[in-house]
C-alpha cells in the first residue's frame, strides 16, 4: 500500500507540473473586466444547478461585473445539447455522460 501511496504523489505531481505552464497561459489570456453583452446559460431541472438560481437572486453576477447573464431552462439533454451546439447558448452546464 505504502508504494501505491507513493506512486500516487509522484503522478499528481507530475500532472501539476505538467499542466502548470498551461495554467500560467490560461490565466494571461483572461481578461480583467468580463465583455459586455448577454451570456446565456443553460440548465436543466436538478439540485445540484441551483447556485445558478441563488447567484442571481442574490445579485452576484451584477456584482461581478456580469450586467446580464439569462439562465435557459431546459428539460430534456437533447434540447439543451441542440442549443448549445447551434450556439444559442454560450455556455450550459450539463452532465458529462451527455457531453
Amino acid at each position: 500500500m505504502r508504494n501505491l501511496t507513493g506512486q500516487f504523489r509522484a503522478l499528481v505531481v507530475a500532472a501539476t507540473i505538467g499542466f502548470a505552464p498551461l495554467a500560467h497561459a490560461a490565466d494571461t489570456a483572461i481578461p480583467a473586466t468580463p465583455e459586455a453583452g448577454s451570456f446565456k446559460i443553460g440548465i436543466e431541472p436538478w439540485l445540484g444547478y441551483g447556485q445558478w438560481h441563488v447567484a442571481e437572486a442574490k445579485g452576484l453576477f451584477k456584482a461581478s461585473g456580469l450586467s446580464d447573464v439569462q439562465i435557459v431552462n431546459f428539460t430534456e439533454d437533447k434540447d439543451i445539447n441542440a442549443a448549445l451546439a447551434s450556439g444559442q447558448l454560450d455556455a450550459a452546464n450539463i452532465a458529462t455522460h451527455t457531453a
